[in-house]
């Protein structure tokens, strides 16, 4: 990559109620005072990998080329997990070792990895194992989006040797159908699948259904959807997700993630 960018974006799942925050972006700050910190969210569910990451990958097309991305969902911080910079050919991610950039920098999409080794040059760091947002990622974003190369911090890895998420993915059934399932809820109650709208162009005319239930039909917006009534709306990520209109389809329904969700295809 030969563009570097001020902008540092954050994802944690720290919360807003402690310092946590506060002392990466000071640290930021402290190392580089013109940079552009941006947060994505500190609201992720505590310890949860695989929200993180999708967040991330939600997110990740609206930053300039160069920005560098600090992800820090971290349960195994202290262990033998190691403390990774990925650079792909539009940004820089920083984080643990544990999957959390499995969806947004895919192997055939890293240009290296990076195993961070060196810490000596972060003088004021404290000599601690529990907070290696502060002490180690804050830093090396920081340097990075000044313009530092990335095996300043270590040595280069093997790009798939990297840790993955184990993700579910949809299947196609012997009738033709597509057979997918809950994978989160968004803030509104709103169920997403993994299945991909381009999923359905090859089926003319289909239904959905939540195990025995049939769901009201594709519906063009959340407005669209009747009142009371769930149907398959396709969200700005272009995937299905389970919708009310002014109503939690999550709590309409009692769903759950892992619910399977059927598309099956109309012949007659």
């Amino acid at each position: 990559m030969s563009t570097h960018s001020t902008q540092i974006t954050l994802i944690t799942d720290f919360g807003l109620s402690d310092s946590y925050v506060g002392q990466m972006k000071g640290v930021i700050l402290n190392l580089f005072p013109a940079a552009c910190i941006v947060d994505i969210s500190h609201q992720v569910p505590p310890h949860d990998i695989f929200s993180a990451a999708r967040l991330l990958k939600e997110s990740v097309w609206c930053w300039a080329s160069g920005t560098v991305h600090i992800a820090v969902v971290d349960p195994g911080v202290g262990s033998s997990r190691r403390r990774i910079v990925i650079e792909t050919a539009s940004a820089f991610f920083v984080g643990p070792d544990n999957g959390i950039f499995s969806l947004v920098a895919p192997v055939n999409r890293r240009l290296r990895a990076v195993e961070i080794t060196k810490t000596a040059f972060f003088p004021e760091a404290p000599k601690l194992s529990t907070f290696d947002a502060r002490d180690v990622f804050a830093p090396v974003g920081a340097l990075l989006a000044q313009g530092a190369d990335a095996l300043e911090f270590g040595e280069n890895v093997d790009p798939s040797s990297l840790v993955e998420l184990s993700l579910p993915q949809p299947a196609a059934g012997e009738d033709g159908s597509i057979i997918g399932e809950i994978v989160y809820f968004d803030h509104f109650g709103n169920a997403v699948t993994n299945i991909p709208h381009a999923a359905l162009l090859s089926l003319r005319n289909k239904k959905f259904f939540l195990g025995s239930v049939e769901l009201d039909g594709l519906a063009s917006s959340y407005s669209a959807i009747p009142h009371g009534k769930c149907a398959i709306v396709i969200n700005s990520q272009s995937m299905l997700e389970i919708a009310a209109c002014r109503a939690s389809a999550k709590d309409l329904m009692h769903l759950r993630a892992g619910d399977q969700l059927f598309v099956r295809a109309v012949t007659a």
